[in-house]
Protein backbone atom coordinates (compact mmCIF):
# COMPACT_ATOMS: atom_id res chain seq x y z
CA UNK A 1 0.00 0.00 0.00
CA UNK A 2 1.53 3.07 -1.35
CA UNK A 3 1.58 6.32 2.07
CA UNK A 4 0.20 9.56 1.71
CA UNK A 5 3.85 11.11 1.07
CA UNK A 6 4.40 9.76 -2.28
CA UNK A 7 1.18 10.87 -3.69
CA UNK A 8 1.55 14.22 -2.06
CA UNK A 9 5.37 14.17 -3.64
CA UNK A 10 4.40 12.39 -7.03
CA UNK A 11 1.41 15.29 -7.29
CA UNK A 12 3.79 18.59 -6.34
CA UNK A 13 6.29 17.01 -8.63
CA UNK A 14 3.81 17.07 -11.54
CA UNK A 15 2.34 20.39 -10.82
CA UNK A 16 5.73 21.31 -11.03
CA UNK A 17 6.68 19.92 -13.87
CA UNK A 18 3.61 21.19 -15.40
CA UNK A 19 3.85 24.46 -14.47
CA UNK A 20 7.48 25.22 -15.73
CA UNK A 21 6.53 23.39 -19.20
CA UNK A 22 3.82 26.07 -19.54
CA UNK A 23 6.53 28.83 -18.53
CA UNK A 24 8.62 27.43 -21.25
CA UNK A 25 5.96 26.68 -23.82
CA UNK A 26 3.26 29.10 -23.68
CA UNK A 27 3.28 32.60 -26.00
CA UNK A 28 4.31 35.42 -24.15
CA UNK A 29 0.80 37.07 -23.38
CA UNK A 30 -0.70 34.43 -21.65
CA UNK A 31 -1.44 34.28 -17.91
CA UNK A 32 -0.47 31.83 -15.57
CA UNK A 33 -2.94 31.92 -11.91
CA UNK A 34 -6.16 32.95 -11.34
CA UNK A 35 -8.17 36.08 -11.74
CA UNK A 36 -6.76 38.90 -9.99
CA UNK A 37 -3.79 37.18 -8.90
CA UNK A 38 -2.03 35.96 -11.77
CA UNK A 39 1.10 36.76 -13.87
CA UNK A 40 1.93 37.51 -17.63
CA UNK A 41 4.04 34.27 -19.08
CA UNK A 42 6.56 36.78 -20.49
CA UNK A 43 7.73 38.46 -17.16
CA UNK A 44 8.25 34.99 -15.55
CA UNK A 45 12.31 34.48 -15.89
CA UNK A 46 13.87 31.11 -17.47
CA UNK A 47 15.42 30.18 -14.55
CA UNK A 48 11.72 30.14 -12.71
CA UNK A 49 10.50 27.54 -15.49
CA UNK A 50 13.61 25.50 -15.23
CA UNK A 51 13.70 25.55 -11.48
CA UNK A 52 10.45 24.03 -11.60
CA UNK A 53 10.85 21.85 -14.11
CA UNK A 54 13.84 20.46 -12.52
CA UNK A 55 12.60 20.12 -9.24
CA UNK A 56 9.64 18.71 -10.30
CA UNK A 57 11.21 15.71 -11.89
CA UNK A 58 13.20 15.71 -8.96
CA UNK A 59 9.92 14.93 -6.48
CA UNK A 60 8.46 12.63 -9.05
CA UNK A 61 11.85 10.33 -9.54
CA UNK A 62 11.99 10.81 -5.87
CA UNK A 63 8.37 9.37 -5.22
CA UNK A 64 9.10 6.34 -7.58
CA UNK A 65 12.26 5.50 -6.03
CA UNK A 66 10.15 5.17 -2.46
CA UNK A 67 7.36 3.33 -3.80
CA UNK A 68 10.05 0.74 -5.66
CA UNK A 69 12.09 0.63 -1.94
CA UNK A 70 8.61 0.22 -0.11
CA UNK A 71 7.54 -3.08 -2.37
CA UNK A 72 10.47 -4.36 -2.16
CA UNK A 73 10.91 -6.90 0.69
CA UNK A 74 13.44 -6.46 3.53
CA UNK A 75 15.74 -9.19 4.02
CA UNK A 76 17.84 -9.30 7.20
CA UNK A 77 21.07 -11.09 7.91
Amino acid sequence: MVRVGEWVLGAVGAFAVFLGLFIMFAGDEQYLGYVGFSWRVGDITAAWAWGLLVGGIALVVLALVLVVAQRRPHTHR
